[in-house]
């Protein structure tokens, strides 16, 4: 897991900017222009709108990195993507789109993602998976963004990204983006009485446009069960993109641990992380085993709690459960190059030797970097403790720099507790350093959390300290909870903070934020208001600012995203995002947003419904049936709805275990979980007698007839009572045709 600086020390450098004179200030200047990438998956981030978060699943604290929001798409550090289970060929420096759902609160400065198979891996126990195998297709992500900042200030944006694979393992990836001024000057100006400049272009308003990837890639499983790629052609970068080719190799990721309970009685288990309840359940007499936990996509300690008649016992278990996790001796690596205005190199190697993971990356190019990290886990006091540590090399403009990190991340109890130091080295010494330490626990009015950090930095010394925690409920009116925080930093003679009060309530769902900010203009009120939107088919929900600045936000998920925002100015503000997603298959169909695959299942049998993660489909005339996964997803769970199944088809069982793989279409054949069984219907009334091959078959009520021995094409011979003789030939159809 790799670690970055965290939350207090980016929010302290943040406000720090406002209490410098002038950085807190609007600029007089248009705002400055998106940031450059591609929605394929590598976008440079400005500084100032980057947020240190801590990123959780309301569930487990899945880690700390930086992310932002930009024109309603949320964006994480690539080099932690794996936290959250995405896969991303980035520099470790850039960011990626989160193509999962997910609600950033940059008040509270944190990430949720919405608890689903992408992060506790849709296990179950019983019989093992169905592999699923690469497929023909493509799926197409579009967005396009409307903003406007006054009257006749109006810009339009959109952007692009196709994959496209083929069986064998071979694609392509496309992305292109663009963005339209359509400013009026008269009605902008700021003053009408002053006429504007006249431009030295009377024609329509330039527009930006630029390819962001366009490369084609095969990808080969090798003999060890990782997967080889090689891409070529225009490859994204941080200085965007730039004809070149790369290798890499992805490593198997091993399972998860199973656990064994032995009991004399039978007895009853419960399997927590913190007060999270994983699972819990029943086992008989002997020695059980528990298969495909559903631990979260983290490294930790989870809690298993056994009671049977001589009591209740509990036992400590270590578990890495993380999507980008390895067994120990795999090597896993990529290496690129890039022709821009210089030869670029860009190269990574992992390799995992028991307890410890080392990383070594280096690159060539606008910057040179040479890095070493390493992460491992250690008992001290019969508890995990994880340590890591990163050493870099930089030579850029102004001359070479070296960069350390160490952390240490621990638990006791209900105690987590983390500490980490950071270090920025020149020639003529240590040039900036901070120290920071976290803890949270759990305690009797809820989760509390705690941060302290200092150093120097390059506005002089620095101390920051936050601390949040849940009121007793006892306090409050039945139905609410409510949270206090508080956020304090200081450099020099400049003091910056905000107290903020949360307060929800569950029925109707409700939270209210109330409290004061202070930076070097004074202090202001904070006054908010959340909650969701109940619409069918949708998952809403709304934001309104109240002070100190008026703001309305709505975001909407379903077959695409929306998202609608405004300030109630002057001079006002409003802006319009709309997200999608294309699965491009014999049957094109919308992915629901936040989903990024496709998983084609062939069940041989038209009308049989399936449901998973939340979608429910029915299979087609050819008897297929397209189901949607989430980016990184490792397991699926496909549901047969059974009490919907088309008369004469029964299923061996009402849910089946798909294991998936990388390809963002795939495809796994089901047909063998289903049978047609030889019942059909004729249209005859009651009392005709029906013969096959000379033999009488019984005609059951309903006109319907069972048949085991019928084949395609065989005739029924069927009398009527007044001795009029039809033939009816048995097929697929559920009523046979009779003439």
């Amino acid at each position: 897991m790799t670690r970055r600086a965290g939350p207090l020390a980016h929010l302290l450098f943040t406000l720090l900017l406002a209490g410098v004179p002038g950085a807190g200030a609007a600029p007089a200047t248009p705002p400055p222009a998106p940031p450059s990438g591609t929605a394929s998956g590598c976008v440079s981030v400005p500084a100032d709108r980057q947020l240190p978060v801590e990123l959780t699943d309301s569930r487990a604290v899945l880690g700390e990195t930086l992310a932002a929001q930009i024109d309603g798409q949320l964006l994480i550090l690539a080099a932690d993507a794996p936290l959250i289970g995405l896969t991303s060929d980035c520099a470790p420096e850039l960011f990626t789109p989160l193509n999962v759902p997910a609600r950033l609160d940059p008040e509270t400065l944190t990430l949720t993602v919405q608890p689903g198979a992408a992060f506790y891996g849709d296990r179950q126990s019983g019989e093992p998976a169905i592999p699923a195998q690469p497929a023909g297709g493509a799926v197409l992500h579009s967005s396009v963004a409307v903003q406007t900042t006054g009257p006749g200030d109006l810009s339009v944006s959109a952007a692009l990204n196709l994959e496209a694979q083929l069986p064998g393992g071979a694609g392509v990836v496309a992305a292109v983006s663009g963005a339209l001024p359509l400013s009026s000057p008269e009605l902008s100006s700021p003053n009408p009485a002053v006429s504007p400049a006249p431009a030295a272009d009377a024609g329509s308003p330039a527009g930006t446009g630029q390819v962001g990837a366009g490369y084609v890639f095969l990808r080969h499983p090798d003999a060890a069960g990782g997967t080889w790629e090689i891409r070529g052609g225009l490859l994204p970068g941080l200085s965007g993109s730039a004809l070149g080719f790369g290798v890499q190799r992805r490593a198997p990721q091993p399972p998860v641990p199973d656990v064994w309970i032995e009991s004399a009685t039978p007895a009853t288990y419960v399997l927590r992380i913190g007060e999270a309840v994983l699972t819990a359940g029943t086992v008989p007499a002997g020695r059980t085993q528990l298969r495909d936990l559903p631990f979260p996509a983290v490294a930790g300690t989870a809690t298993l709690s056994v009671t049977d008649a001589a009591g209740t016992r509990e036992q400590r278990l270590s578990f890495d459960a993380r999507a980008g996790r390895r067994a120990p001796g795999e090597i896993e690596g990529r290496a690129e190059y890039r022709r821009t205005t210089r030869h670029e190199w860009d190269t990574q190697l992992r390799w995992t030797a028991r307890e410890v993971e080392y990383t070594l990356d280096a690159s060539l190019g606008a910057q040179d970097r040479a890095g070493l990290s390493a992460q491992g886990t250690v008992t001290a006091a019969g508890q995990p403790v994880t340590l890591n540590g990163r050493v870099a090399v930089l030579r850029g403009e102004t001359g070479p720099a070296l960069n350390t990190e160490a952390g240490v991340q621990g638990a006791r109890g209900n105690v987590q507790f983390g500490t980490r130091a950071q270090g920025h080295w020149t020639p003529d010494g240590l040039d900036r350093w901070q120290v920071q330490t976290t803890a949270s626990w759990q305690g009797p009015w809820g989760a509390a959390q705690a941060q302290l950090g200092g150093g120097h930095g390059s506005a002089g010394p620095e101390l920051s300290a936050s601390a949040r925690t849940a009121l007793p409920r006892q306090w409050l009116p039945a139905g609410w909870s409510a949270r206090l925080g508080v956020t304090a930093a200081r450099t020099g003679d400049q003091v910056t903070g905000q107290l903020l009060l949360t307060l929800s309530h569950a029925q109707p769902d409700l939270t209210v934020e109330s409290g004061a900010r202070r930076d070097g203009n004074g202090s202001v009120p904070v006054l908010s208001a959340q909650g969701p939107l109940y619409l069918p088919g949708w998952n809403a929900s709304y934001r309104a600012d109240i002070l100190p600045d008026p703001a309305m936000t709505v975001s909407a998920s379903g077959p695409v995203s929306l998202r609608l925002s405004g300030t109630l100015g002057p001079p006002g503000t409003l802006a319009a995002a709309l997200g999608s997603a294309l699965a491009l298959t014999p049957t094109p169909a919308l992915l629901p947003s936040g989903f990024s695959g496709l998983l084609r299942v062939q069940v041989g049998q038209p009308g049989v419904p399936l449901s998973a993660n939340g979608a429910s489909v029915t299979s087609d005339a050819r008897g297929v049936a397209h189901l949607p996964f989430l980016a990184g997803q490792e397991f699926l769970t496909v549901s047969v709805d059974i009490d919907r199944l088309p008369l004469g088809v029964t299923a061996r069982r009402d849910s089946v275990r798909v294991q998936l793989g990388r390809a963002t279409v795939q495809v796994v054949d089901l047909s063998g979980e289903l049978r047609r069984e030889p019942l059909r219907r004729l249209p005859v009334p009651p009392d005709a007698a029906v013969t096959l091959r000379g033999q009488p078959v019984p005609l059951l009520g309903g006109g319907f007839v069972h048949v085991p021995d019928a084949r395609d094409g065989d005739p029924l011979l069927v009398t009527l009572p007044g001795g009029e003789q039809r033939t009816c030939v048995w097929g697929p159809a559920e009523e046979l045709p009779c003439r």
